[in-house]
């Protein structure tokens, strides 16, 4: 398939960062025979922890000063087994009220399912358009929602590397399940080589001219164990041209413990 298409809208999923690092499992050694993108997919897909996950931090918005004009606190509830996830992504005024809660649920071949809650306390609601962006930040809520990690469709466009890391250059299209056949996507997304994680995604749109990027900015090593820290979103379209959103993460673990390795 052809990575561009005219029109072309993409959510890039920023959790997928996310659940992919908070073991870094070295894979088998590499063989002669280019991986699927499938394969490289589901390699992603089984790094990540069979318990459910608590992640607290903040989302936002910085200036071309890197001065935050915008932030909001964030928890995030996810569990992801196989082909299946749950995740509850809920935002907090920085001063502690809730705002929003959105909730997704896939299955396997299946059309994700969502849930939407507003207010404080919070109460039940239409869903927005999961394309739709998060308040006043450059992120949307497709973006949390995970959804090329379970787009089989694509190409593996080759190799490059990201921040010293070799990685596989793959472009995926949209499943049918989605309900988006509709809209002409493309996204093209870097996965290291070595340890199946995302390190950088691009949306495109008309003339192949890219839209928006997604890089992993930090990691953070405690007790042996590495974890994503901050993760930009660049080039969003309802921001001035230099301006960024942010999610750092402060904290993830299993509900009720600690994560191995990482502290409160």
């Amino acid at each position: 398939m052809s990575m561009i298409r005219s029109g072309s809208k993409c959510a890039i999923s920023v959790f997928a960062c996310l659940c992919t690092c908070f073991v870094l499992a070295e894979q088998p050694a590499a063989t002669n025979q280019p991986p699927s993108v499938k394969s490289i997919l589901d390699s992603v897909l089984a790094q990540m922890p069979g318990e459910p996950i608590l992640i607290t931090g903040r989302l936002g918005v910085r200036d071309r000063g890197q001065s935050v004009l915008i932030a909001y606190n964030v928890e995030i509830s996810l569990h992801i087994s196989g082909g299946s996830l749950s995740g509850s992504y809920a935002l907090y005024d920085s001063k502690g009220p809730s705002l929003e809660q959105f909730r997704v649920s896939r299955e396997a071949g299946q059309k994700p399912r969502y849930e939407y809650f507003a207010g404080n306390p919070l109460v039940a609601a239409a869903p927005p358009d999961v394309f739709s962006r998060i308040r006043d930040t450059g992120v949307t809520w497709a973006d949390l929602s995970l959804p090329f990690l379970w787009w089989r469709k694509g190409t593996l466009a080759g190799s490059a590397s990201v921040r010293g890391r070799d990685c596989f250059v793959i472009d995926v299209e949209p499943a049918a399940e989605d309900g988006e056949t509709s809209r002409a996507m493309a996204i093209r997304v870097w996965i290291d080589k070595e340890y199946r994680m995302l390190l950088q995604a691009e949306e495109y749109g008309t003339g192949s001219k890219m839209l928006r990027r997604l890089s992993i900015e930090s990691f953070k090593k405690i007790n042996n164990v590495w974890m994503i820290k901050d993760i930009i979103v660049a080039g969003s379209t309802n921001l001035p041209s230099g301006y960024k959103s942010f999610l750092t993460i402060r904290d993830m673990r299993s509900p009720g413990k600690p994560m191995s390795g990482i502290q409160p």
